[in-house]
């Protein structure tokens, strides 16, 4: 080979011509120049995905709450008596609490059946408690339906008293999974529950209420009682009613998935943190 072609030879040739000029750190100051191509998607996705996590964290909260409760069940008594319990002490009628696990009794009154999964509903005589119990579990949805089965509960095995212990919930508290039932007892029975009564279906009661006692002062005394008096007797009625509903057989360790839908989401949202730390540090920082 020449001494022409090695000059010619662009492999050969000096790379002062085309190799940048590094700063002291080892990078091209030529690069300080170029905007920045940040993906900003990336971060929106992963912060989209916190939020909808979070979101879905906040529907099982009363679940939970539940879990973690006492495994003990709260002795409510029979049912059948809270009346002549309130009327012993008025100042201290009996409750049910809320998200709990309880025990207590009673007479029910004529149960309506669920095919879907096969499921009895009662009102407990003496107080506005509701029970959701299921049906034995060899029943098939399809059979129940059917009514074919000899101990389908469509053909009279109806319960003369409820005895048993599951979790209580205020229908304020319920699910949207459970407005029909609310819908069936005020539609088929008159209910009025507090949770689902709208302030115009409450003016109404009110007003209902007004003109009863009004007609049945004056039956009793012969005149019309004034306001004053009027509002004294419509304090002491009931305009709706504090239902609660009990879920019969479901003590709070039968809520563990709930745990672990909790520890799913939990796992996301900080996966999708870290990722948010990683590219903040490698574009922002």
């Amino acid at each position: 080979m020449s001494q022409n072609d090695q000059n010619t030879d662009p492999l050969m040739d000096d790379g002062d011509d085309w190799m940048p000029e590094l700063t002291a750190e080892g990078h091209d100051p030529d690069f300080d120049q170029l905007d920045a191509n940040i993906n900003w998607g990336r971060p929106a996705l992963m912060l989209a995905v916190i939020a909808f996590a979070v979101y879905l964290g906040t529907q099982f909260t009363t679940e939970i709450s539940y879990f973690f409760s006492s495994s003990e069940p709260i002795e409510l008594g029979e049912v059948t008596e809270f009346p002549e319990r309130t009327r012993a002490n008025p100042d201290n009628p009996p409750e049910v609490p809320n998200n709990r696990y309880v025990s207590l009794s009673g007479i029910p009154t004529r149960p309506s059946i669920s095919c879907n999964p096969p499921t009895r509903y009662f009102k407990l005589i003496g107080a506005h408690v509701y029970v959701e119990k299921r049906i034995d579990d060899k029943l098939s949805t399809m059979m129940c339906k059917a009514g074919k089965s000899e101990r389908n509960p469509r053909e009279g095995d109806d319960p003369i008293f409820f005895e048993g212990a599951g979790r209580a919930v205020s229908f304020a508290a319920m699910s949207k999974n459970y407005s029909n039932l609310k819908g069936f007892y005020e539609r088929n029975y008159g209910e009025l529950f507090c949770s689902s009564m709208t302030e115009a279906k409450r003016e109404a009661r009110v007003k209902l209420l007004r003109d009863m006692l009004r007609e049945k002062h004056k039956l009793d005394h012969g005149s019309y009682p004034d306001d004053d008096t009027l509002e004294k007797l419509l304090a002491g009625e009931t305009v709706c009613y504090n239902a609660y509903f009990i879920q019969a057989g479901q003590a709070p360790g039968d809520y563990w998935h709930y745990l672990l839908i909790y520890i799913v989401l939990g796992l996301i949202i900080l996966w999708n943190i870290s990722t948010i730390v990683r590219w903040a540090r490698r574009y922002l920082l």
